[in-house]
């Protein structure tokens, strides 16, 4: 859910909006908070770390000109709170 609420005010909003009900409103809410509340590496390494450490394992297998923007289009191709867009093949 893309939202320009900032993740405190998600459960007011949601509820204000109606729709607290909806379990998968809940369940969103409920991981944000906890993300929220997570001790640093906890938070990263859910959600971070994974597909770092895939696009690390790539670019050492590629070894292209320019690792640093590789990796970034690495990332954003295959971040996973995007993945409706399918995960082009790298250059």
């Amino acid at each position: 859910m893309a939202s320009n609420v900032p993740a405190a005010a998600m459960p007011a909003a949601a509820a204000a909006s109606g729709l607290q009900s909806d379990p998968n409103v809940n369940q969103l809410l409920q991981e944000t908070a906890n993300i929220q509340t997570m001790p640093i590496r906890g938070y990263l390494d859910q959600t971070v770390v994974p597909v770092l450490l895939d696009g690390m394992a790539e670019l050492s297998r590629v070894r292209p000109q320019n690792p640093v923007e590789w990796l970034a289009t690495y990332l954003i191709k295959h971040n996973p709170q995007n993945m409706s867009s399918s995960a082009a093949e790298m250059k």
